[in-house]
């Protein structure tokens, strides 16, 4: 256990951990939960993908995704692997975004949420906190 966690404080993630969340804040010191997703996927993955504020009363950040047109641009998978794109509800609708991260024999979702900020967390962590249903995404650019 220890050796992981000195491993994990080098991995290139654990710089943006504790950084805040706000509403429609773009970054890059604070951010909600697609700017945040959107930031590492362009500054680690080389992925761009289009700028949108997440508004309150969001029924589904996939909804915002498909009205971008970047759904077209990810395809579904079943495994969780470094810069997926992961979809995250607590019932039917996707309502929450992060990114996968492999470090070491550890998998998890880095993302940002109201109110503990940037955080990552592996599977069991996020379906503990209530959410059940993750998706997970590889851009199309990946073979």
């Amino acid at each position: 256990y220890a050796s992981w966690i000195a491993r994990a404080m080098t991995h290139w993630a654990s710089q943006y951990i504790g950084r805040p969340w706000a509403r429609g804040a773009q970054g890059p010191d604070t951010f909600d939960c697609w700017s945040f997703t959107r930031f590492i996927l362009a500054n680690h993955f080389q992925i761009e993908v289009p700028e949108f504020i997440v508004p309150e009363n969001l029924k589904s950040i996939g909804d915002l995704i498909d009205k971008a047109g970047e759904h077209a641009n990810w395809q579904q998978v079943d495994a969780l692997a470094d810069g997926h794109i992961v979809l995250m509800a607590r019932s039917r609708h996707p309502m929450h975004v992060g990114v996968g991260i492999s470090a070491g024999r550890v998998c998890g979702v880095l993302h940002c949420s109201e109110p503990s900020g940037v955080l990552f967390q592996n599977v069991n962590a996020l379906k503990f906190a209530g959410w059940g249903r993750l998706t997970y995404y590889k851009h199309k650019s990946w073979a």
